[in-house]
């Protein structure tokens, strides 16, 4: 009976031994932003957090990478609606103060001539919210192909590329797909032009932010030079999404979201298209 007694303590200690280390083990998911910044961002947007819990179904009380996915998804799915600006806005927020804080956290040193000088962010300040900065054609899937397939890649903007007038300093690489297959035969626009495709296409979008910055003196925190700034894109995402086409000259493209589409002068004229305004096609 004592051995009975000691096997069933003995295992109840090894039970509560192994809980107690998975619970410890268990990861923590790590916060973003320090909890005064974050409470005064949602003061600032109460209905739009309001919006995002009631939509997907939970509470927001730390700013998280699962908080920042779902901040940004709603506003994507409410692009082309009048919440999309405030959401556009609230992830852009977010985002930069989160951008600052890690600047600061981790400030970084040049060597210009022997001379260190520390890099110090004055200033942040939103370019664009968060929206579709630039579109590529992953793929075109012909009327009749019947066979699912994974269609992805990567949409890119290049150190010095131009967007919107803006030069970017530093290179942006986001992955983006889906699966697909050709459009029915027999399928039509809304023009009632023939649809000849499926054409995969994928979406950047992000916030860009020009940073000003000052090089100091780490001795004696004097400022070394004029004040220089950057344009960025951070928090970026990509994002694949299907149109109905009828590629000819002129060609046509749905949007993304509606039977509604655009007219280019031929195929090539599209995806320039695409790739300057995105936000043309969803």
């Amino acid at each position: 009976m004592k051995k009975r007694i000691l096997s069933a303590a003995l295992a109840l200690t090894l039970l509560v031994s192994l809980n107690v280390q998975a619970l410890a083990t268990a990861p923590e998911e790590k916060v973003l932003l320090d909890s005064e910044r974050f409470q005064d961002i949602l003061n600032e947007y109460p209905d739009e957090f309001g919006y995002v819990e009631e939509t997907y179904g939970v509470e927001i009380t730390d700013y998280t990478a699962e908080t920042s996915d779902l901040i940004k998804q709603a506003a994507r799915d409410a692009y082309n609606t009048d919440r999309f600006d405030c959401l556009s806005q609230l992830a852009a927020e977010l985002a930069v103060a989160k951008y600052e804080q890690s600047m600061l956290n981790h400030p970084s040193a040049i060597d210009i001539n022997g001379v260190t000088r520390v890099v110090q962010p004055i200033d942040t300040t939103v370019i664009r919210s968060y929206v579709p900065i630039k579109g590529v054609v992953l793929d075109r899937i012909a009327t009749g192909v019947t066979s699912s397939k994974t269609v992805g890649g990567s949409i890119s903007v290049d150190s010095g590329e131009l967007i919107g007038g803006f030069s970017i300093s530093a290179e942006v690489s986001v992955e983006a797909s889906m699966e697909a297959t050709g459009p029915e035969e027999g399928a039509r626009l809304a023009n009632g032009a023939k649809v000849t495709h499926r054409i995969i296409s994928g979406i950047l979008f992000g916030v860009m932010v020009r940073t000003t910055y000052a090089d100091i003196d780490p001795w004696t925190g004097a400022q070394l030079g004029d004040p220089y700034y950057e344009y960025t894109i951070i928090d970026e995402d990509g994002i694949a999404y299907s149109h109905l086409a009828h590629i000819a000259s002129p060609t046509y493209v749905e949007k993304a979201t509606d039977s509604s589409y655009v007219t280019d002068n031929n195929y090539q004229d599209f995806k320039e298209h695409l790739a300057s305004y995105p936000g043309d096609f969803i």
